[in-house]
Parts: C-alpha cells; structure tokens; sequence
C-alpha cells in the first residue's frame, strides 16, 4: 500500500494532479476493520459509508434498488424529454404530445387529427386509409396485368395464370400478397 502511495505522489509531481485528501474517501466491502485501519493510516483518506453517488450512479454493497436510481432516471428523462422537444420535427412534436415519460391519454382523438388543418385538424394522415388505398392499387395492378416485371412475376407465381379473383391465398404467400388479396 505503501509502495501505491508512492507511485500517486510521483504521478502527482510529474503531471500537477494532487490527491484531494478532503474529497478522498476509502470504501471497502468484505475487508476486516483491522486492514481498513491499516490503510486509512497509509493512505490518510477517511473512511466512506455506502450507498453513495459516483459521476451520478449510485454505488453500493448490496444490489441498488430502483429507488436509489430514480434521480438518475428522471435526469436522464430530463434529458430525452428536452432531446425530443428540440431535434423533432413538427409532426415528431405533434405525435409525442408531451414529455415522453409521462403515460396519459392522448387529449384530442386521432380521427380529429388527421382532419386537415380547415377543420380543425393537424393535417397528418391517416395512415390506415393510405396503406389500405396503396394495396388497392396495387389490387388493381394485379388485376389488369399492368405491364411491370412485378406484376409479371406475381402472375407467375401466384396466379399461374389463372382469373386473379379464383386465386386463394395460402399460408407460405407474402404479407404483402395477403393483405391484398383480402381486399379482393
């Protein structure tokens, strides 16, 4: 212990760095009050107790409950919650509501939000009606063989080249073909 105090000291001439004896404290776990007294009086730093806080985590000798991490986290959700504010976008804003760590009910329905700003809305779109009206150009695509390699390939595969309206889909198919083929 000796010989580490030595090495500190000579570290400390050489860089500028001194030891903060008023801010150093010795923690130990599993080690007999004999040892402990023995390098206090190396070392001349006091004895610290646990839990205690280093860089903001706390530390202990048994497992840290969620309680002695709940001011790092309501930091840390400080932190996302001005992230978020500042760096998205206007919808990223409008979807978040308010700070993300707070789990209420959305204040306005959102078939109201997707109206367009004249009624009242927000103007963000529904995104269940354009998914649903994409499938159905692409049902309608596959219907009127339009001419693409896509559809050309799903006719091959799929159809083999039968009436679209006869074909049933099966379980191996796509998502993709599924969801369009339960709209037909």
């Amino acid at each position: 212990m000796a010989l580490l105090m030595e090495k500190l000291n000579h570290f400390g001439d050489c860089s500028g760095l001194k030891i903060s004896f008023s801010k150093s404290r010795i923690f130990s776990a599993g080690i007999c009050s004999s040892d402990i007294e023995d390098i206090m009086g190396i070392t001349g730093f006091s004895q610290g107790s646990f839990p205690f806080r280093y860089l903001g985590i706390p530390v202990a000798d048994s497992k840290v409950s969620i309680a002695q991490f709940s001011p790092l986290i309501d930091k840390i959700l400080g932190y996302i919650s001005a992230w978020a504010g500042a760096m998205l976008s206007y919808v990223g804003r409008t979807e978040l509501g308010c700070k993300c760590s707070m789990n209420n009910r959305p204040l306005v329905a959102w078939k109201e939000v997707t109206f367009p700003k004249i009624e009242g809305g927000l103007g963000i779109r529904n995104t269940k009606a354009w998914n649903k009206a994409l499938l159905c150009k692409t049902l309608w695509d596959i219907q009127a063989k339009k001419d693409s390699l896509w559809i050309q390939w799903v006719h091959q595969i799929y159809m083999k080249h039968s009436a679209f309206w006869e074909y049933r889909s099966k379980h191996e198919d796509s998502p993709l073909i599924n969801q369009v083929m339960a709209l037909g």
